[in-house]
This record gives C-alpha cells, sequence and structure tokens, in this order.
C-alpha cells in the first residue's frame, strides 16, 4: 500500500498498482496496466497497450504503439498516446494531447 516502483517484462504484462502513488512502466509488450489508487504514474512502453487511471490525478503515457489510454471519474488525470493510433478515453476537462516531459525526466522514467 506504499508508493511503489513496478516494471513489467517484454512480454504482455497485466498490473494493477496499489493504494500509494506508485511509477508503473509496462515494458514491451500488449500491456493491461490498473493505476490503483492515488496519484500514479503509468507508461505504457513499446507495444499496443490498455492503460487504466485509478482513483488519483494520474499521469498516462501510452508510449510507443496503438494505445487505448482511460481516465477515471472526475480526477484531473492526463492522457497522452505518444506515437502510434492511440484512443483517449475520459472527461473532456481530462484530456491534454499536448503534454510533454522534459527529456531529462523522461529518460529517468523510462529506466524503470
Amino acid at each position: 500500500d506504499g508508493n511503489d516502483l513496478i516494471g513489467g517484462g517484454d512480454g504482455d504484462d497485466i498490473i494493477t498498482g496499489s493504494s500509494g502513488s506508485d511509477l508503473i512502466n509496462g515494458g514491451d509488450g500488449d500491456d493491461s496496466v490498473n493505476a490503483g489508487g492515488d496519484d500514479d504514474i503509468v507508461l505504457g512502453g513499446d507495444g499496443n497497450d490498455t492503460l487504466f487511471g485509478g482513483s488519483g490525478s494520474d499521469v498516462i503515457l501510452g508510449e510507443n504503439g496503438n494505445d487505448r489510454a482511460f481516465g477515471q471519474g472526475s480526477t484531473n488525470d492526463t492522457l497522452s498516446g505518444g506515437e502510434g493510433s492511440d484512443e483517449l478515453n475520459g472527461l473532456a476537462t481530462e484530456i491534454d494531447e499536448a503534454f510533454s516531459l522534459e527529456t531529462s525526466v523522461f529518460a529517468l522514467l523510462n529506466s524503470v
């Protein structure tokens, strides 16, 4: 239930975060990730991923592949599909396709 650092492998992973503020990287493969509770960062990685925000204000980045991202509830989720044909689902006030991270921060998050 604490703040976790979770990394998927090269295959098709199913990952569910905990109630803490998690950093989840799906890695390669067609992953299914559920952020869980609190404010989380979810990176889809390479592959065609399905990504769900949780009850907190989450940042969901699909990255490479044809991804599907879902904001949850009335929180302030930030959704970005990245490269590929992506589907972003959430309240109109939640979707921000222009979101970007500085290269150094993105490289750090991708190293997970």
